[in-house]
């Protein structure tokens, strides 16, 4: 970091560097890289660098041969779990994986739709699946329906989150909120 901000040079040179010293120890499918760094600013709400730095590792995987996987937690009730900053580093990835893949978080978002929405609940899944054509990454269901339902539906959206929520935690009484690795 050079003045708050990630500095390519710095970030090419340590990580160019560290991956020397493992080149021949990996398998056939290369190295495998995991990076925490940007987690850490997401926390501290350093929304751009985060994205930065998402960028410098996607300019240096074009270029080199590995796998880079990461994975920090955003809480997907929060009020943050919003387009436009999340946006941006979302866009960063080429999947997202769910933590908990149990389908609960999705069952809860759906029948928070139901009981907000009543008979328009199925429309609005419609218009959800008709409107999730990302060309930059694979993203579960639940994580697509609150981004889109925030982006597209805010003032139902609050109603529904906070009702998802309540049935989350019912169904999870040891988990406050499904926090998602990205």
């Amino acid at each position: 970091m050079v003045a708050g901000r990630p500095d390519w040079t710095k970030f090419e040179i340590t990580i160019t560097k560290a991956m020397g010293a493992i080149h021949g120890q990996t398998d056939q499918s290369g190295p495998r890289l995991y990076g925490d760094m940007v987690g850490v600013l997401w926390n501290q709400r350093q929304f751009a660098a985060a994205i930065q730095l998402e960028r410098f590792w996607n300019k240096l995987l074009a270029r080199s041969s590995f796998s880079l996987y990461c994975a920090y937690s955003i809480d997907v009730f929060g009020k943050d779990f919003r387009v436009p900053p999340l946006e941006g580093l979302l866009r960063a990835h080429t999947h997202l994986m769910p933590c908990e893949p149990d389908g609960n978080l999705e069952a809860a978002i759906d029948s928070a739709m139901d009981e907000t929405l009543g008979a328009n609940a199925n429309s609005v899944r419609r218009l959800i699946q008709s409107n999730d054509q990302s060309s930059w990454a694979v993203m579960p269901k639940a994580e697509t329906t609150i981004l889109w339902l925030r982006t597209n539906l805010p003032d139902e959206a609050a109603q529904i989150i906070e009702r998802a929520r309540d049935i989350y935690r019912q169904s999870h009484p040891a988990t406050a909120t499904p926090s998602r690795p990205i």
